[in-house]
């Protein structure tokens, strides 16, 4: 398996397609800058896995909003996930030894520019894998099943190092909820594809944090295949920002019992 991946990052990154990343010389469509009022994300409220922060400047962004600023190094504002292409992401995350996660919602972020406050996305289609998604067993969900119960404004915008202020990229919030998803301990992979009524992208922003080029290890799927997610510019590895919510069912009856004897101590 350690192989099998140790090849697939000698594939190379730098013949980008089209719609595999927005760059800084795609073609922005026009937007009059007129904002319509919508729904902001609230933030999570337990979060069992964070993988990452994607605001790294907050109340700098057009009208008050935070902002998603690359470095001036950097060229490539997001990485293609359109469901309709085929284009697809997929990062991983560890439940730790011990932990039982019922999780209740998984959030992804991503934009279609030009589209303003009010998100445009429709859909999410992901699946949960034991393995890299090349050769691991699906374990949840369905890569063409839309899981997305909600979406709104997630008060960001993706801007360059010299674009604060800039409004064409407002980032978005999509929600999946469930009732029905429980894992054990592991480390498993979301694979994961965006569906919107914008006309550009869907794009997802990756995992931003100032003065630190190197952020994850995220893939992405095109018609050649999977590629480690590199940034233009840099060619350092990127990891994409998700947020798992739920409960460690787990440590939650470990904590009960050790509650429980402690009445007769």
């Amino acid at each position: 398996m350690r192989l099998f991946i140790a090849a697939l990052l000698l594939v190379s990154f730098t013949a980008f397609a089209s719609d595999a990343v927005d760059d800084i010389w795609t073609p922005v469509p026009e937007y009059s800058g007129t904002m319509q009022g919508g729904s902001v994300w609230n933030g999570p409220l337990a979060v069992l896995f964070d993988n990452g922060p994607f605001v790294n400047s907050p109340g700098t962004g057009y009208g008050g909003a935070d902002e998603s600023k690359m470095d001036e190094l950097e060229s490539t504002y997001g990485f293609g996930c359109q469901y309709t292409v085929g284009n697809r992401l997929a990062d991983q995350f560890e439940i730790p030894d011990g932990s039982n996660w019922n999780i209740t919602s998984i959030s992804f972020f991503g934009y279609q520019t030009g589209s303003g406050p009010v998100s445009p996305f429709t859909g999410v289609y992901m699946a949960v894998h034991d393995d890299f998604p090349a050769t691991g067993a699906i374990v949840y969900g369905d890569p063409d099943t839309n899981f997305m119960t909600s979406t709104a404004f997630a008060n960001c915008y993706r801007v360059l190092s010299t674009g604060s202020g800039n409004s064409d990229r407002p980032v978005m919030v999509l929600v999946c909820e469930f009732t029905d998803l429980t894992l054990s301990a592991g480390t498993y992979y979301l694979n994961w594809s965006l569906a919107g009524s914008g006309s550009s992208g869907p794009w997802a922003g990756p995992v931003t944090i100032t003065g630190q080029f190197d952020t994850g290890d995220a893939f992405q799927y095109t018609s050649s295949g999977w590629s480690l997610l590199a940034m233009g510019g840099t060619g350092a590895p990127q990891g994409m920002p998700f947020i798992i919510e739920g409960d460690d069912i787990g440590a939650l009856q470990s904590e009960t019992w050790a509650g429980i004897k402690s009445l007769f101590n």
